[in-house]
């Protein structure tokens, strides 16, 4: 398996380089002048939102191509540090090409119904979003300089050829990962999607025991299926995340141990830790995390990142930090989500639906975003 994780001396090694030919960047674009010290420094301030105590203490290697999360393009990609730029910019233009990840509801099918699921509402409804509207959103984002492009559902498996379709037609500037329950998932289909031009799968695995798995997933094989299109990707040679809703029942510090150490056991080299939201399945239901619970999650996220003694097992993401301590990513400042309506919102959570991304006003709906915020970040 090519995928590694990095971590000591080369982690160092690689920033010092990083950051000494964003440097040369800066200085052949501005000169020695004041404005390319405060280009460094904004750029040096949007990369701290990302980090815990502005340091990455390691990262992922798969083929000569380094991975910070599975929420940020690999690096290097095309036009990096004109990114980073444009990115560090306090602008108060409301563009595309401020959107650092923007994730698109691929299709409304499922062979699934799970518990927390965010479009429990219209799952399995006719679809809305053609093959080639499909493609012209992804145009669409590309020729904005949209960095990370993720597909979800519904179950992307479930558009399948649609899907590979989509890949072939993009341009190589831009990331592509799919989330996914696994659900179908073989080896050949995974070696399809990887000569197609996927980075990465994000597998959702709600348990390290197949029987809890199961029963929040509403399938008995949910769990095996899970496991297998784990080991499929890796095989195909692609990158792989597992992603957890972290329910109250679940949120102890030995569940998340053993979570941890499961992923681990397959090989997979980042745990992405989401929260159950208030929409589709569980609309009207009293999930959300309380204070304790942020307190186990934020003491996990900070302790498995930082702590030597967990530096060979998987990178931990945890959005929720940052979103509390640092503000809210999504709401049209650096991430939005397409539905699989085609339409705009903050996130799949925040339901503030806007107009159609291929024919409505985008900056518009940009600008009512940012105005209205997250309708989340303050609680509890």
């Amino acid at each position: 398996m090519s995928v590694k994780i990095v971590y000591g001396f080369r982690v160092y090694s690689f920033f010092f380089l990083l950051n000494l030919k964003l440097y040369i960047f800066l200085i052949r674009k501005f000169g020695l002048s004041f404005n390319a010290f405060t280009k460094w420094k904004a750029i040096q301030k949007l990369k701290s939102q990302f980090t815990i105590e502005k340091q990455f203490f390691r990262f992922v290697k798969n083929e000569k191509r380094i991975y910070l999360n599975c929420n940020i393009p690999g690096l290097p990609f095309p036009n990096y540090y004109e990114s980073l730029l444009r990115f560090s910019e306090n602008s108060t233009d409301s563009n595309l090409s401020q959107m650092g990840i923007v994730q698109i509801g691929f299709t409304k099918k499922c062979p699934l119904n799970c518990e927390h699921c965010y479009e429990g509402k219209v799952l399995n409804s006719p679809e809305s979003i053609t093959l080639e509207e499909h493609k012209a959103i992804v145009a669409k984002l590309q020729k904005s300089g949209v960095p990370m492009i993720q597909f979800g559902g519904g179950e992307p498996l479930n558009r399948f050829e649609d899907l590979i379709e989509v890949l072939k037609s993009a341009q190589r500037t831009s990331d592509f990962w799919i989330y996914s329950s696994g659900y179908g998932l073989s080896y050949e289909k995974a070696k399809q999607l990887k000569q197609a031009g996927l980075a990465g799968v994000s597998i959702s695995l709600d348990h390290y025991q197949a029987d809890q798995h199961n029963v929040f997933r509403r399938n008995n094989k949910s769990f095996e299926k899970a496991v297998e299109a784990i080991q499929n990707v890796q095989s195909a040679g692609m990158l792989t995340a597992m992603t957890i809703c972290v329910t109250r029942s679940f949120c102890t510090v030995e569940n998340l141990n053993l979570y941890h150490l499961f992923a681990h056991e397959l090989n997979v080299p980042f745990v992405q830790l989401m929260e159950p939201r208030s929409t589709g399945n569980y609309e009207g239901q009293d999930v959300l995390l309380q204070k304790e619970h942020f307190e186990i999650l934020e003491s996990f996220y900070i302790n498995r990142n930082t702590e030597k003694r967990y530096k060979k097992l998987p990178i931990i993401q945890y959005t929720g930090y940052q979103q509390r301590k640092k503000g809210c990513g999504g709401a049209g400042n650096r991430y939005i989500y397409i539905d699989t309506d085609g339409f705009v919102l903050a996130c799949p959570f925040c339901q503030n639906r806007k107009s159609h991304f291929l024919y409505g006003d985008i900056s518009e709906d940009l600008k009512k975003l940012k105005e209205e915020g997250c309708a989340l970040i303050n609680i509890n």
